[in-house]
């Protein structure tokens, strides 16, 4: 659940930051009860991205457990 919680914050710091999330690319941060997590921004059309706009993945990570949450729009 930590793990998964952690991903969330990765997602929402890009969402805050929406217009522009491609600075966040390959962003990492170690949250204060040791959680990390990583955030991976795509634009739309590029690779496997089928969004509009952008495709962000974050993957959150918490004592060896790992989760990801990925959105497009």
């Amino acid at each position: 659940v930590v793990a998964f919680y952690a991903a969330d914050s990765g997602i929402e710091l890009a969402l805050m930051q929406r217009n522009n999330p491609l600075p966040l690319n390959n962003y990492q941060e170690t949250l204060s009860n040791g959680a990390t997590y990583q955030v991976s921004v795509v634009k739309g059309g590029v690779g496997d991205c089928p969004a509009f706009n952008y495709c962000i993945e974050s993957t959150g990570s918490y004592q060896g457990t790992k989760r990801a949450v990925e959105i497009e729009y």
